[in-house]
């Protein structure tokens, strides 16, 4: 984290460093307390239907409507506050689909970390994360250095969705039994 930290203030200078965090903040407050509320009803109940049933499913489809709908609530917000959301961010041009993008990427990522924990495999779930940020930081160095240090706010985020889905991706196999 530290050393992704370095290399984006370094490679976007104060201004762009800027805008990336304040494109960040607005996906974490939306993250947290639009989405994040229902994650310890999976942990907890699913953990307990899995122990006393032997599968968590049950659990995990009725956790479901109330994921999606967070993340579709969260989303409209996105899109109603767009404009104004952009100007305060600095991305006067984007389009709310990156920010719907990145907070669905975001949600996803987290929630297999939550399916993992609830699956018992809390070994698995500390890895993850760090997994993502190391892919983060390699496509950042990788990126900057073929790109001669030249990145925009916009692909730094992109590379960082990227970075995202991959950590999902990579616990996929861990969701079994």
């Amino acid at each position: 984290t530290v050393l992704g930290v370095v290399l984006s203030a370094r490679i976007l200078g104060p201004e762009g460093y800027g805008t990336v965090a304040l494109f960040m903040g607005v996906i974490q407050l939306l993250f947290i307390v639009g989405i994040k509320w229902s994650f310890p009803a999976i942990l907890r109940f699913g953990r307990e239907a899995l122990i006393q049933e032997g599968a968590g499913g049950r659990v995990f489809w009725a956790w479901m409507p109330l994921f999606a709908g967070s993340l579709l609530v969260c989303s409209l917000i996105l899109v109603l506050l767009s404009r104004e959301v952009g100007q305060l961010v600095g991305l006067h041009d984007s389009h709310p689909r990156l920010f719907i993008f990145f907070l669905s990427l975001t949600a996803m990522a987290m929630a297999a970390v939550q399916l993992l924990q609830m699956r018992g495999k809390m070994r698995v779930a500390a890895w993850i994360p760090v997994v993502g940020r190391a892919i983060f930081v390699g496509l950042l160095a990788a990126f900057a250095l073929w790109g001669n240090w030249q990145i925009t706010p916009t692909a730094l985020i992109l590379l960082s969705a990227v970075a995202l889905a991959a950590q999902a991706g990579v616990s996929l196999p861990y969701m079994g039994a």
